[in-house]
């Protein structure tokens, strides 16, 4: 078999650059906000069933490619933090965030929860919302529940912190 030459530079480049563009490409079509959160659990003998806002800790809010979070149905305040207050042992609180599409493509909607503080939060604390999997239209405003389940048995843990990532990726 003969191999020509001065057709194999010409092939690897436009390899390398396929390669390069493609990575590129992943990731320009994916977003992802991180939404920083904060509360307090009260610990009780007798735990009650409704939750109660109190904590004023405050943190900021990354804004990064194609999605945009807010705290009211017309866009116009950014979700800078989510302050779940202070919540017993079996509590449920609830908080509805309006997430924006602000690309060109039709985007698929994750959450994820990261740098719990302290780490053994996350056991105790359960995370979920109404729009995993769902998709996003180009410039669509939804509305989103955010649901923070805490665990009957919360150990000695009185306070806590994480960030919410809400992520998009193209289809």
């Amino acid at each position: 078999m003969i191999i020509n030459r001065k057709l194999i530079i010409p092939l690897v480049t436009l390899t390398i650059i396929a390669i390069t563009l493609t990575v590129v490409t992943a990731a320009v079509l994916s977003a992802q906000q991180n939404i920083p959160s904060t509360g307090s659990i009260q610990n009780s003998v007798s735990p009650q069933t409704s939750s109660a806002s109190g904590s004023q800790q405050q943190n900021s809010v990354t804004t990064t490619l194609n999605l945009a979070i807010y705290t009211d149905a017309a866009a116009t305040i950014n979700c800078t933090n989510i302050n779940w207050g202070v919540l017993n042992p079996g509590d449920t609180a609830t908080k509805t965030i309006f997430i924006k599409n602000t690309g060109t493509a039709q985007t698929t909607l994750s959450l994820a929860a990261s740098s719990w503080s302290p780490a053994s939060a996350s056991a105790v604390l359960t995370l979920t919302w109404n729009k995993e999997g769902a998709t996003l239209a180009a410039g669509q405003i939804v509305p989103a529940t955010l649901t923070l389940q805490v665990a009957q048995d919360t150990g000695d843990l009185s306070s806590f912190s994480l960030n919410i990532v809400v992520s998009g990726s193209a289809q």
